[in-house]
C-alpha cells in the first residue's frame, strides 16, 4: 500500500514515460484553457482511446475499441472514437482507423458491418468524409473511392426494397427494418436513415470534389433519399400527440 511513494520520486522510466506521451501528442492538437481539470479530461479522454485502440498488420491497421477490455471497434461506435481523435489532431490514428474498416469490414455487398448493426455504414460514411475535408488528401480518396462508391449504390439499393408498396406507403425510400442498438428490434428508425442519407450525400459531395463520375448520381440519389426522409418524417409527426 506504499508503493505509491515511487510515484513521488525521480525515476528513469518515469522520464521515458513522459517522453513517450509527449511525442504521441506532438503532432496533435495543443489544448490551453483556464480550466486545468477540462484540459486535463480532454487529455485523458485522447490517452484513452490510444490506450484501448488495437492494431493489426504490425500497426498498419488501428482498431478502434469502444472500451478498454470488451466490445472492440463496434461498427456503429467506433466512427465516434475516429471522428474525436481526428478532431483532435490525431490524423494518422483516424486514418489508419478508416484503412480498417475499409480493408477489413466493407464486404463485398458493399456494407460495412462487425455483426453489431448495419447502420455503421452510414455513420462510417459521412465520419470519412468529413475527414476527408479536414485533409484535402485527394490521393488517398481516389484510392478508396470504389469502396465508397459500392457502398452508396447498396443504400440506393436497399431503398429500393420499401418502393414496392408504390409511394402512398409511409416507408416509401426509407432502408428496410434494421436494429440501432443491443435491442431486437427490427423497425424503420428516423436514426439509423438520417445516417445512411447523411453518409451517401457527404460521401457524393466528396467524390465530386475530384470529379468522380459517380458523384453526380450519388448526390441525386441522396436528395431523393432526403425528400422521402423528411416526408416520412412529417407523416408520422402528424399523428403523434
Amino acid at each position: 500500500r506504499n508503493e505509491y511513494a515511487v510515484l513521488s520520486s525521480p525515476n528513469r522510466w518515469t522520464e521515458s514515460f513522459e517522453r513517450y506521451w509527449k511525442d504521441q501528442f506532438a503532432e496533435a492538437m495543443q489544448i490551453d484553457i483556464p480550466d486545468p481539470l477540462l484540459a486535463n479530461t480532454i487529455r485523458a479522454s485522447q490517452v484513452h482511446c490510444l490506450l484501448a485502440a488495437r492494431n493489426e498488420d504490425r500497426g498498419r491497421y488501428v482498431l478502434p475499441w469502444i472500451a478498454s477490455m470488451a466490445y472492440g471497434p463496434i461498427d456503429l461506435e467506433a466512427p465516434a472514437v475516429i471522428r474525436g481523435m481526428d478532431m483532435c489532431g490525431h490524423t494518422d490514428f483516424a486514418r489508419r482507423g478508416f484503412d480498417y474498416f475499409l480493408a477489413k469490414r466493407y464486404n463485398d455487398r458493399g456494407f460495412l458491418t462487425t455483426g453489431y448493426t448495419l447502420s455503421g455504414t452510414g455513420v462510417n460514411l459521412w465520419v470519412l468524409a468529413e475527414h476527408y475535408a479536414r485533409s484535402s488528401d485527394r490521393e488517398w480518396l481516389q484510392s478508396i473511392a470504389p469502396r465508397l462508391v459500392k457502398a452508396c449504390k447498396w443504400i440506393a439499393h436497399e431503398r429500393t426494397k420499401t418502393k414496392a408498396g408504390g409511394a402512398g406507403v409511409p416507408e416509401y425510400g426509407l432502408m428496410p427494418p434494421g436494429v440501432n442498438g443491443d435491442w431486437a428490434r427490427y423497425a424503420y428508425s428516423f436514426y439509423n436513415d438520417a445516417q445512411y442519407c447523411h453518409g451517401m450525400e457527404m460521401i457524393g459531395l466528396a467524390l465530386k470534389s475530384i470529379e468522380h463520375p459517380e458523384a453526380a448520381a450519388i448526390v441525386a440519389e441522396s436528395q431523393q433519399y432526403r425528400e422521402d426522409l423528411v416526408r416520412a418524417y412529417r407523416w408520422s409527426q402528424a399523428r403523434c400527440p
